[in-house]
């Protein structure tokens, strides 16, 4: 009997080579000399030999007469009867190749006919039972040592479209089922990282994670680029000349979350043109639902930021409804999982990404009531009109920042404008209110647009796409002259008039795609939605010439303007320290100081709103204020003590400075 005969166990080290002795001594009566190849086991246990199926039988018949050999015997025969079952599964053995050839991995894993094949890698021996590294024993003898007790190969390498980034997909068995993952090309050279797909079902542990890298790489170069590179995105929208809507759109979509399965078609193009049918009466959700058709193209428009527009209004008057209707061009529009409509209560980095991924789309955020109370909406408006993420470092150096181009459309109860102290908000959001009354017909009109576009939903942006991409040329000349037409019906911002523009390019686009005109004037809601804006947005410099023109008439009611004058009959208006020697801090020397409730009061009587008054301020730098307030303390000579006070910097305020 040749050396070459080994047995790897688990068990105790004594009973394995009690078993491999009792072996030879059964190979030696029935005198065979075998040569060693590896046949099918269980795990934990390789045995190597070679015999003709017809001295096997006789081997087997030798040993079960003997009693002492018995055991030995019945190992054995289970090691041949999962050979054969390891044959019939289509699992080659090596003195069945031809001279030359080599074994196909997908065959010998009995994995699924549609991966790709290609050999087993030299070094390697794999079965239905997992991956075995062959490793030099002693005697010159080899050893199998286990990798990994469930079969596990590459079957494709993707790369981002964006970013370029490759990543492999593993396709694994586990529990008798097989599975993919996607793993960064990085993780799959680094020990450490692959132990993170444990919880993935990977077969990987410390121990054997250093030769799932060597395993890895062989497979990689032994495939002789028989495993197919795929490309994979993370966002929707446009990809090159490839609008991807969602899941089999064109580009696969690395949702390991699940965030986009809801964006997939359901139902009719013509069940869906029903549901919304029932809102032709409506201009509310028209605006809303032409300014999410404007989406795809804004890549053609570049109008230099994004659209915000903002459905505020009670409970119960169709917010989330009209909000569902623009969402189910995508997709399905419901409250749950992989739903095209978000919600308000979330991070700004988590804000930033699920922008980045609803590139060239609506971006819709219900409720801006749940808005966390550490969580800045203005901050949220600026970023999100800007259309780019904050820079952030990483150990590579500077993270790349995200980027995207959508429409944003938001919903809650009170306007958004009001969660937030920046004033310039207010100059980047249309705000629309629906206060429709709460009747029956209204909440079976609700029911009726709900249940269609749950049944039918996603068939309207591919066609948004196509359309936008077949007269692309003609997108930008035809945005111009909207915006020169919808400045002559309101006198606004810059940024409100065109997103007043793009929504009519929306509408544009809805007619081409063969969405009918709705029986509602949309037009006209949509100019009194902006002239309320802007007349909010001019509260801010008509109350700050108010406020010069206090300081100019008046400055002798303020404390310290003039040392040693009486306090008026109307008491003192603020704190005005004339005699910088006397100023306790820098800020105190450039700042005139009033106290709130002398502004409120001045404020409320010419008419004003103190709150987004002062909100506009703030942003602008005319007001200054402690870290945590909106006012301000500041000395006072006459008392000796420091007192609140809104701040005014000087060189904002008097006209002489």
């Amino acid at each position: 009997m040749s050396d070459d005969l080994v047995i790897q166990s688990g068990s105790p080290a004594v009973r394995g080579r009690q078993l491999i002795d009792d072996a030879r001594k059964a190979l030696d009566e029935v005198r065979c000399t075998p040569e060693t190849i590896s046949t099918l086991v269980d795990p934990g246990v390789a045995l190597v030999r070679q015999l003709g199926d017809a001295d096997f039988e006789q081997f087997l018949v030798r040993v079960h007469s003997d009693p002492k050999l018995r055991r030995a015997a019945e190992v054995l025969e289970r090691a041949l009867n999962r050979m054969t079952k390891a044959a019939e599964s289509h699992l080659r053995l090596v003195d069945d190749l031809e001279p030359g050839e080599a074994r196909c991995l997908r065959d010998a894993l009995c994995a699924p006919e549609e991966w790709p094949g290609y050999p087993i890698p030299p070094g390697w021996e794999v079965n239905d039972n997992g991956i075995y590294k062959i490793e030099p024993a002693p005697g010159g003898s080899t050893t199998l040592v286990l990798v990994s007790n469930e079969p596990v190969m590459p079957i494709a390498i993707t790369v981002d479209r964006a970013s370029g980034r490759e990543s492999i997909v593993l396709g694994y068995r586990r529990h008798g089922r097989w599975r993919e993952v996607r793993i960064p090309r990085e993780h799959t050279g680094d020990p450490r990282a692959l132990l993170a797909y444990r919880a993935e079902g990977l077969s990987v542990n410390s121990i054997t994670a250093k030769n799932w890298v060597m395993f890895l790489d062989s497979v990689e170069v032994c495939s002789g680029h028989r495993i197919p590179t795929t490309e994979h995105t993370d966002r929707v929208g446009w990809h090159g000349d490839i609008y991807v809507t969602g899941p089999g759109s064109g580009i696969e979509i690395s949702d390991p979350t699940g965030a986009k399965s809801g964006w997939t078609q359901s139902g009719t193009w013509e069940g869906w043109l029903s549901a919304i049918n029932h809102a032709s009466r409506s201009p509310i959700p028209w605006i809303i639902l032409y300014a999410a058709c404007a989406a795809p193209a804004l890549r053609w428009i570049r109008p230099g930021h994004n659209p915000v527009i903002d459905l505020s209004g009670p409970r119960g008057r169709g917010k989330s409804t009209w909000l569902r209707m623009a969402g189910s061009g995508w997709g399905r529009s419901d409250d749950g999982a992989g739903s095209t409509i978000y919600g308000w209560d979330t991070t700004y980095t988590h804000l930033e990404r699920l922008a980045a991924a609803t590139n060239d789309a609506p971006l819709l955020l219900d409720e801006s009531m749940r808005v966390r109370s550490n969580f800045s909406v203005g901050q949220a408006i600026y970023t999100l009109a800007q259309g780019h993420g904050g820079g952030r470092g990483s150990i590579a150096g500077v993270q790349r920042t995200g980027e995207w181009t959508n429409v944003i459309i938001s919903t809650g109860e009170a306007p958004l404008v009001e969660h937030t102290e920046a004033g310039g908000a207010r100059a980047r959001v249309i705000s629309l209110v629906e206060d429709r009354p709460v009747t029956t017909a209204n909440r079976e009109q609700g029911f009726r647009i709900e249940a269609g576009i749950l049944a039918n939903h996603g068939h309207l942006a591919p066609r948004l796409a196509e359309r936008a991409h077949f007269i692309a040329s003609d997108l930008r000349a035809r945005y111009e002259t909207r915006l020169t037409h919808w400045s002559t019906y309101v006198v606004a911002d810059t940024r409100l008039l065109s997103t007043a523009a793009l929504i009519d390019v929306g509408s544009w686009l809805a007619a081409e795609v063969g969405i009918p005109e709705p029986k509602a004037d949309w037009r006209t809601a949509l100019i009194d939605a902006i002239s309320s804006s802007v007349t909010e947005a001019d509260q801010g410099q008509r109350a700050l010439d108010l406020v010069r023109d206090l300081f100019a008439s008046s400055s002798a009611k303020f404390v310290g303007r003039r040392p040693g004058a009486a306090e008026p009959s109307g008491g003192w208006l603020g704190l005005w320290p004339d005699d910088v020697r006397r100023a306790k801090t820098t800020e105190d020397k450039r700042c005139i100081g009033v106290y709130p409730s002398r502004l409120d009061e001045i404020l409320r009587a010419a008419g004003h709103d103190p709150y987004p008054v002062l909100a506009q301020w703030i942003e602008a730098g005319i007001v200054v204020r402690d870290a945590k307030r909106r006012t301000k303390d500041m000395w006072n000579p006459a008392s000796g003590r420091k007192e609140r006070v809104f701040a005014f910097l000087m060189s904002k305020v008097l006209l002489d400075s």
